[in-house]
């Protein structure tokens, strides 16, 4: 539930109001004065609001009643450990409600049997059937996907849910390569929006210019709601300033997309990343079929990437617990869990599963807070993992490595510039490929101006569930 909330400081223009979000209401507090109050969220912070006054605001004319839009981060290849504060402040906006789903390191984290060094079940794809089976697309707005997410995840929600999909954020872009299998099915109206990087491994050998036609080509020739960023000093995982300067405007443009091209949204997420200094190209449908692409910031020298490190020898261990039960977490409270946190879950799972037990019509609820169990138990497994990484990397001598920063001097960016439809040819060079970075080309001044990032004021998401 929404409200909008007036601060107790007034603007000079008179009062100005804020969006919030009603995290509980609290009927039976352990304080009498405490007792039927509401708690809401804003970006200043929690407010506490008597019932009265709360039905007030609900009922003024300024306030449409709307909830916040559900994004579902899918842990697997999403990178939640490593760039888990951009996740956590996208999360912080009143507009948004961000839950993780599922946990890397999970028996179900590994790619299927069709795939070189694949294995059979539980693998991605039936973790992937899972989320489905339990109705999580159903009540979502929003999905957030990287790396092998991409790869093998979005896919099978697809094929479930064809164009009933969420829009869907793809880091590494990785539902639009070539994938082992059969061909990926890609719904004629999905909304797709993706982050691609020249130095992501999943881009191979291919120059810039063939990484970005291998991507057009893998999109459905009938969608026409697909757009992509291409960073070329991006890595596979993104670097922390880079992602969370495109990520809440990137999430805006797959909830704002509907007919229309979101083309304010996709611009001012290109305009964020020139302006903390990185330049590349945006890509995205104009209509079936039909691509427009823009360049922005400083022309980048197209270099290979490089592949990807070595993982480390892992200490041998106890085999994790075979538990495979999905589970749909707030993100402040993944970021925040340990191993102790599951371990308490699935004892409390197993104490209410023993109470229910007399009940037969309670068999199968007591059968999945069983299965939740087993999946807690193999969270803490995993988390203990975490924690042993963790620290590892404390302990390890720090090394002074140069770091690279593309295009540190503002003074001369480029503005934004349009690059018609066209006939792409079989085979040209970089060179060939890129007329706009050619001197002497007209330059266009940009009238884009870096804005808040804002989020629809529907009633609801396209695909909300209760």
């Amino acid at each position: 539930m929404d409200i909008r909330l007036q601060p107790w400081l007034s603007a000079p223009s008179g009062p100005r109001w804020i969006e919030g979000m009603v995290e509980d209401i609290d009927e039976q507090g352990r304080r009498e004065e405490d007792r039927g109050l509401a708690k809401v969220s804003t970006q200043q912070g929690v407010e506490s609001l008597t019932l009265g006054d709360a039905s007030r605001l609900l009922l003024r004319e300024v306030w449409t009643p709307r909830k916040a839009f559900r994004v579902s981060i899918v842990a697997p290849g999403a990178g939640v450990g490593s760039v888990g504060s951009v996740f956590a402040k996208l999360g912080s906006s009143p507009s948004l409600q961000v839950d993780v789903v599922g946990k890397k390191g999970m028996p179900y984290d590994r790619y299927p049997d069709s795939w070189e060094s694949g294995a059979a079940a539980p693998n991605l794809q039936t973790f992937a059937r899972d989320i489905v089976r339990i109705g999580v697309p159903l009540r979502t707005d929003c999905f957030i996907l990287g790396s092998r997410g991409g790869q093998v995840v979005l896919p099978v929600i697809w094929e479930a849910m064809g164009n009933a999909s969420p829009p869907a954020v793809v880091v590494n872009g990785g539902c639009a390569m070539g994938l082992p299998g059969p061909p990926t099915q890609w719904p004629a109206r999905a909304v797709t929006v993706m982050l691609l990087g020249g130095q992501d491994y999943f881009r191979g050998a291919k120059s810039s210019y063939e990484y970005l036609l291998d991507t057009r080509k893998h999109v459905s020739s009938q969608n026409a709601s697909t757009a992509f960023l291409y960073v070329p000093e991006m890595k596979h995982m993104p670097q922390e300033e880079l992602l969370g300067a495109v990520l809440p405007r990137l999430v805006s443009a797959a909830l704002t997309w509907n007919d229309d091209v979101p083309l304010e949204q996709l611009l001012s997420a290109a305009q964020a990343l020139e302006c903390s200094g990185w330049g590349g190209r945006l890509c995205y449908t104009s209509g079936p079929g039909l691509w427009k692409e823009m360049v922005f910031g400083q022309p980048t020298m197209d270099r290979p990437p490089a592949p990807p490190s070595p993982r480390p020898p892992r200490q041998p261990r106890a085999p994790c617990p075979f538990g495979t039960a999905v589970s749909v977490t707030p993100i402040k409270l993944a970021l925040m869990q340990t191993s102790e946190h599951h371990r308490q879950a699935a004892a409390e799972a197993r104490r209410m599963a023993k109470e229910l037990s007399a009940d037969p019509q309670k068999r199968l609820l007591c059968n999945q807070l069983v299965e939740f169990a087993h999946g807690q138990d193999a969270e803490a497994w995993v988390a203990e993992e975490d924690c042993q990484q963790d620290a590892k990397i404390r302990a390890a001598p720090l090394q002074q490595t140069p770091v690279l920063r593309p295009h540190m001097s503002r003074a001369h960016t480029q503005s934004l510039l349009m690059v018609e439809p066209q006939q792409i040819p079989a085979a040209k060079t970089v060179a060939q490929a890129s007329p706009i970075y050619a001197h002497g080309r007209p330059a266009l001044q940009s009238s884009l101006r870096l804005q808040p990032v804002g989020f629809p004021k529907s009633q609801l998401g396209r695909h909300a569930g209760a």
